[in-house]
């Protein structure tokens, strides 16, 4: 099945915090209307520091169907995602890398 990964602005709470929504998407076009997979996954901001860990959020035992083809999370601050510190974000080259590691029954 193909899979795609996508992410949005989302807006959070009364303050009107910026977060990075993160999802996974069963692209289910080709299947009939009655597919179903059991999937686990680790998202993962990939991090632009050697000395750093990635930043890590699983979603276990998970059903994709054609009911539910998007599942994801509302995943990490904007303020959290820039703060320098954390080494997610690559300022010289604009750039955060997001990765899915998969796993379908």
């Amino acid at each position: 099945m193909p899979w795609k990964i996508w992410a949005k602005i989302e807006t959070k709470n009364e303050n009107n915090e910026k977060w990075l929504g993160f999802y996974l998407s069963c692209d289910s076009s080709e299947e009939d209307g009655n597919w179903s997979r059991e999937c686990s996954a680790t998202f993962r901001i990939v991090s632009q520091k050697s000395d750093v860990e990635d930043f890590k959020k699983e979603l276990d035992e998970t059903v994709f169907n054609n009911e539910d083809p998007n599942w994801g999370f509302e995943f990490i601050s904007f303020a959290e995602l820039m703060d320098p510190s954390k080494g997610l974000y690559n300022k010289d080259e604009d750039k955060v890398t997001l990765a899915i590691d998969l796993a379908c029954e």
